[in-house]
């Protein structure tokens, strides 16, 4: 009986000894110090975490999208109470109203990308405009607080952005504001004109060209300096259920009918099923 009881193993044991040695596994990661020696080579430092450091990271990171990322809201129950009613004063509203003042509200038309893609989105092109806070909401909508009233005014003054080719809806908050996604009829999008005879290049042609499919906004770097010549990329402002042509018949110069191949980046088609914007049932 001794001998059988000697060579049983301790299951806890078995179990403390494995979480022991998965403690300390370590993983060695090189850090650049971005400095240099007097032989110019640059130092690195070998920095060691444990394994269940790293997991435990990843786990954080993990849960935290998935707790605020596309969060469904709950609806309310349609009961009756016989509690006294509470009443919210403009008091209380008072701190948070100055808080949001200088902040817009924002959401990508046709898409909910996740929110740490747009952060790193938001902070790039907005990243001259003291940019304060970001937040997100379940509906796809995010608030963005500038420090100030003058940079929250020069973002909503200076032009359209586009993320992926998706117009993003940009607006003022107020203490009025309903934060959900507004019905749009005019957007921005990009469209390539193929087959342009570069004697067509200048603007007034351009203008005169996009302005069969909708309003001319811009041409993009390469096509206002000529630097590409395999077609024009312009911007445009059109209905959002308005038709978008593939081809374009002109009259030029000589009066001899001419086509252009239309190209759209992307075009604001409308779900029968869902009713977004982006693409079809």
């Amino acid at each position: 009986m001794a001998r059988s009881k000697k060579n049983n193993k301790n299951p806890q044991n078995s179990t403390k000894s494995h979480q022991k040695n998965t403690k300390n596994s370590q993983t060695t990661v090189d850090i650049s110090l971005n400095s240099s020696s007097k032989k110019g080579k640059s130092h690195y430092r070998q920095l060691q975490f444990s394994s269940q450091e790293l997991e435990d990271d990843l786990e954080m990171i993990l849960e935290e999208e998935e707790i605020y990322h596309d969060e469904p809201v709950p609806q309310i129950p349609a009961t009756t109470t016989d509690r006294p009613m509470i009443q919210i004063t403009k008091e209380d509203v008072a701190g948070e109203i100055q808080f949001w003042s200088s902040s817009v509200f924002c959401y990508v038309l046709g898409a909910n990308p996740p929110s740490s893609v747009l952060t790193g989105f938001i902070n790039r092109v907005w990243k001259a405009q003291g940019i304060d806070k970001i937040s997100f909401m379940p509906n796809g909508i995010f608030l963005v607080r500038f420090k100030t009233k003058a940079q929250q005014q020069f973002v909503l003054n200076n032009g359209h952005l586009l993320f992926d080719n998706k117009p993003v809806i940009v607006k003022e908050w107020t203490q009025d504001t309903e934060l959900i996604k507004h019905d749009v009829k005019r957007i921005p999008i990009w469209m390539k004109l193929y087959g342009l005879d570069v004697k067509y290049w200048g603007l007034e042609c351009l203008k005169k060209l996009s302005g069969v499919v909708g309003s001319f906004i811009k041409c993009d770097d390469a096509t206002f300096h000529r630097n590409f010549l395999g077609f024009a990329r312009i911007m445009i402002e059109v209905d959002v259920g308005q038709e978008f042509p593939d081809v374009i018949t002109f009259l030029n110069e000589h009066g001899v009918s001419k086509q252009l191949k239309v190209v759209y980046d992307w075009l604001p088609l409308k779900c029968t099923a869902c009713k977004g914007l982006g693409h079809l049932a």
